[in-house]
């Protein structure tokens, strides 16, 4: 089974759940907390663990509802070239006044990366709530048909900021690729 045999909400689900997890097999995420990274809400983010869980790419760690990526489904978002090769979101931001729409998936699987993460990286109020007005800011520049690289550029460097002064290093320097910035 590989990861095109998905619909569209199951992928975008499994996606968040391997960056939610960081790529680590033995990581655990809530999987309610997954699906509002991706824009579900429970009943739909339980569907799609469910569905992911009938694939063997997910599986129940915990009973409050945390979930993991099964070996299965590393290997599946592996094939996909969405495994831990994909480390910066494998796009960075151009020059183009429009990003293309590799740019702009890479974009939204960041932007979910980054909401399903913001809790446990003990920011404080105002930091994460700076973190989220950024993530809310990429989200309504991806709802437009033509979203401003300038302004979801800017977004990412008050990302960045925000991350560098809090414990996640490696998010910081996956946004720092997207900009291509160190």
């Amino acid at each position: 089974m590989s990861v095109d045999n998905l619909n569209e909400d199951e992928k975008r689900f499994l996606t968040a759940l391997w960056e939610a997890v960081g790529g680590d097999p033995a990581g655990k995420a809530s999987m309610y907390d997954v699906g509002a990274a991706v824009g579900m809400d429970r009943d739909a983010a339980s569907h799609a663990a469910q569905e992911l869980m009938g694939w063997n790419f997910a599986e129940v760690r915990t009973l409050s509802g945390d979930i993991g990526v099964t070996a299965e489904g590393a290997a599946a978002m592996d094939s996909a070239g969405r495994g831990k090769s994909a480390e910066g979101g494998g796009f960075a931001l151009g020059n183009d006044p429009v990003p293309g729409n590799d740019v702009r998936e890479g974009i939204e699987e960041l932007a979910a990366k980054l909401k399903a993460g913001a809790g446990q990286l003990g920011l404080d109020y105002e930091r994460l709530s700076e973190l989220m007005a950024d993530i809310r800011t990429l989200d309504a520049q991806l709802c437009s048909p033509r979203p401003k690289t300038a302004v979801i550029r800017e977004s990412f460097r008050s990302i960045k900021t925000v991350l560098e002064k809090s414990d996640a290093a490696d998010l910081a320097a996956q946004v720092a690729a997207v900009l291509k910035e160190s």
